[in-house]
């Protein structure tokens, strides 16, 4: 063998080398590839859940506060009219008969 030959089978090598190193790189790319894809669904849907539990709280606390509001305006009753015998009753300033 000579010294161009020893060249040429360096070479060689060094080329399937270099190929093998290539291919696992782009297999390694298209698995990032793939995790990162899984990782930006998983992402999208724990920001679908968050905002979705969000607006569930909300609607709650809309209807809490409107419950409350309901309430409220139920406990002032008005009298019909100023001679109601039962609203007098009521609105005597002295309880002692």
């Amino acid at each position: 063998m000579s010294g161009a030959d020893d060249i040429e089978a360096i070479m060689d090598a060094n080329r399937r080398f270099i190929s093998q190193l290539q291919m696992e790189t782009e297999e390694r790319r298209q698995r990032e590839s793939e995790e990162g894809k899984e990782l930006r669904e998983a992402f999208a849907r724990a920001e679908a859940e968050a905002e979705a539990k969000a607006q569930a709280e909300a609607e709650a606390r809309e209807a809490i506060a409107r419950s409350i509001a309901a309430r409220k305006a139920n406990e002032n009753v008005a009298p019909i009219d100023d001679e109601d015998e039962e609203s007098a009753y009521y609105r005597r300033k002295s309880w002692l008969i």
